[in-house]
């Protein structure tokens, strides 16, 4: 098997383009890439969010290098017997309950 010069071009949005100097065949496996650009700043906010019924949550993190996972909470529930005789539900809602909210 010769041994020869491979370049390989990466420009952003771009197709990868491979070139070689030899006359055989250049096979090129490229797993899974990850495009991190050096001089984007990193995303120093809040990763965990409780949605809220009342507004949304705006993570300002586009064009920021994320280190750690953003973590979407579920949304609250409560359910709690009335004065009727049924249940009340609380869907997304924050609410006090027993002195916890």
């Amino acid at each position: 098997m010769a041994c020869c010069k491979v370049k390989i071009t990466v420009n952003p949005q771009e197709t990868i383009k491979v070139s070689s100097g030899c006359e055989e065949a250049v096979q090129v496996k490229v797993g899974k890439c990850v495009a991190v650009y050096n001089d984007a700043p990193v995303y120093k906010g809040e990763h965990v969010v409780i949605p809220l019924a009342e507004r949304q949550t705006v993570l300002e993190t586009a064009e920021k290098l994320l280190l750690e996972d953003i973590v979407v909470k579920e949304i609250p529930y409560y359910e709690t017997s009335n004065s009727a005789g049924g249940d009340t539900v609380y869907i997304g809602s924050e609410v006090m309950i027993n002195g916890e909210q």
